[in-house]
């Protein structure tokens, strides 16, 4: 996991938001329970940033949906952004 997103992710977990989407989210991937606004704004700075979501190789619930955000906010050409969201989705 980068060190990066590591300390992102121990900093806004919240205990009680993890149990309401373990609930919700049926994963086999470990849920930390970071709200949605949090997690979109930090990956709008990573992909500012120019971090390629390749580079992120998900460990948890939570880096799935960050490297999906960073594929979303970075901009690039359709045939590219077409190919990342494929190889994202599987």
């Amino acid at each position: 996991m980068n060190e990066t997103i590591k300390a992102f992710i121990e900093q806004n977990q919240e205990e009680q938001y993890r149990e309401f989407s373990s609930k919700l989210i049926f994963t086999n991937y470990k849920i930390y329970g970071i709200r949605s606004k949090p997690i979109k704004d930090f990956s709008k700075k990573l992909a500012k940033d120019g971090i390629a979501p390749d580079s992120i190789k998900p460990e948890c619930y939570e880096e799935i949906l960050i490297r999906g955000y960073i594929i979303n906010y970075a901009k690039r050409d359709f045939n590219e952004y077409r190919k990342l969201a494929h190889k994202h989705i599987r």
